[in-house]
Order: structure tokens, then C-alpha cells, then sequence
């Protein structure tokens, strides 16, 4: 399956990434209640604004991650480029943490559920980046451009759906995921490259 989504053009690979972005932020949209208030219009458009601008950014920098993580493979990258959408990735979620209502979206009610739901659909966007991508999967900074899109996609979900608005829980709990991504992902290729080291010092013992 990797083997196929890799052979598709840079055109289609980012367009399927695009489409589980989408049904990140639009599927947990089904299981939210609002609760709807009358609200004055001069209050309502002073939120909105503001809003907008903070969507904007996300958004911006969203896509910039998505296109850069799935760069064609023969065509030569900018490490300096690449160090700094990392470094956008993981700050916008602390720097844009309250621009959205929230919502009550079932689990999430539970306090602390965000941050492993998050985490979990962080995962599988994770999986799905790795796997339309063509270069080395063991490049850190390509690495931590897939989490940067995993991060903010899960945020910008969280920020419509979960019913804490706080300042400090979405710093906490929201904010924090792409960190968690990272760091998990960076322990398992660790891991990968500890047990591959092992066996080659095993079969040169043979040898």
C-alpha cells in the first residue's frame, strides 16, 4: 500500500493528505452540540474577526508544512526553509492558543481526553505522511515537518471541539501534541536504528 501511494504524482499524494486533513477537522464536527445563545452583532463581529486572521495563519502555515513535507523527491530542499516551518508548526498552537468557541464533542468532555484523542489522530495523519512520502524516512527534519502537519491539523480540530476553552488546558493539552508526536516518533526511529545496529554487530560476530 505505501509502495503505491508513493508511486502516485506529487499532485495526487497531497491531495489524498489534504482530504484526511479535511475529515479531521469536519468528522468530529457530527458528534459536537453547541449551544446556541443570542449574541449582539457588534460582539459577534468583533470575535469573528480576529478569528479569521488567527484561521488564516493556521492555515497558511498548514498548508506550507504539507507542501514542504511532501516536496518531490528530486528537487533539492532548503534545510533553513525546512528548520523554520518546523519551527512555525509547533509554536502556532502556543502563540494562536485561543481564537475558536470550542465545542462539547462526547470524549472530550472528559478532562485530559483532548490530549491522547489528539495524540491518537495526530498518530494516524502521522502514519499517512510517512507513507506518501518518498524520500529518507530517516530524516529528522522531514520528520518533524510531518508532525508540524499532524499538530496543527489536531489543534485547529481541537479548537472548534473541545469544550474547555481555557487559555492554560489548550496550552496544555492541546498545544503540547505535536511536542508529544515528535518526541514519540523520534524515540521509535531510535529504537528502529539501536536494534538494526544490533544485529549487524550480531551477524559480523558470526561472520
Amino acid at each position: 500500500m505505501a509502495a503505491y501511494l508513493r508511486a502516485l504524482p506529487t499532485q495526487g499524494r497531497i491531495a489524498i493528505a489534504a482530504v484526511a486533513i479535511g475529515l479531521t477537522l469536519v468528522l468530529p464536527r457530527l458528534f459536537v452540540h453547541v449551544h446556541v445563545a443570542p449574541v449582539h452583532v457588534d460582539a459577534a463581529l468583533r470575535w469573528r474577526a480576529p478569528a479569521a486572521r488567527s484561521a488564516i495563519v493556521y492555515g497558511s502555515v498548514l498548508v506550507a508544512l504539507l507542501w514542504t513535507c511532501l516536496w518531490p523527491f528530486q528537487r533539492p530542499r532548503s534545510q533553513f526553509l525546512d528548520v523554520a516551518l518546523v519551527a512555525a508548526g509547533l509554536a502556532t498552537p502556543f502563540a494562536l492558543v485561543d481564537f475558536a468557541p470550542g465545542g462539547a464533542c462526547g470524549v472530550l468532555r472528559h478532562l485530559g481526553y483532548c490530549f491522547f484523542v489528539g495524540t491518537a489522530v495526530g498518530w494516524g495523519l502521522l502514519f499517512l505522511l510517512r507513507a506518501l512520502d518518498r524520500g529518507d524516512h530517516e530524516d529528522r527534519t522531514v520528520a518533524w515537518l510531518a508532525v508540524g502537519v499532524a499538530s496543527l491539523a489536531t489543534n485547529l480540530a481541537l479548537q472548534f471541539d473541545c469544550p474547555d476553552t481555557g487559555a492554560m488546558h489548550r496550552l496544555t493539552c492541546h498545544a503540547t501534541i505535536g511536542l508529544a508526536l515528535g518526541l514519540q516518533y523520534l524515540g521509535i526511529l531510535h529504537w528502529r536504528e539501536s536494534r538494526r545496529q544490533r544485529r549487524r554487530e550480531r551477524f559480523m560476530g558470526k561472520a
